[in-house]
């Protein structure tokens, strides 16, 4: 085998172990999903599993970007650290007029109000 091919081919497994390591950090870069199923009947519980494989939290037409900085957060440092963070950080921007780029959720059909918890 010539030299450069065995450079070709160094270079090739160096780029697939590197898209390997960026998928994978893709993976790890959102907190899992955790399920206590209970009583509910095992076809719902597999269906939910199923669905929640699908969620991306970097898809811009589902989630604004502070939910996905506020979701990778909470997989950094864990929920009630992430949950205070946020809290203080739009308690400094009530005197500034809201959260920046954040917008109040609008009515749902038929007026039907979101659910807000404080």
């Amino acid at each position: 085998m010539s030299k450069a091919n065995k450079d070709a081919q160094r270079r090739q497994k160096l780029a697939d172990r590197h898209r390997r390591q960026k998928a994978l950090e893709k993976r790890h870069e959102f907190p899992r999903f955790t399920y206590e199923p209970n009583d509910a009947d095992p076809a719902f519980v597999e269906l939910v599993r199923e669905a929640a494989t699908t969620i991306d939290f970097r898809d811009a037409m589902a989630f604004h970007p502070a939910e996905a900085a506020f979701y990778k957060r909470v997989k950094e440092v864990g929920g009630w650290k992430a949950r205070a963070e946020f809290a203080a950080a739009i308690a400094g921007r009530r005197g500034r007029g809201g959260a920046a780029g954040l917008s109040r959720p609008q009515p749902g059909p038929n007026g039907a109000q979101p659910y807000l918890r404080s």
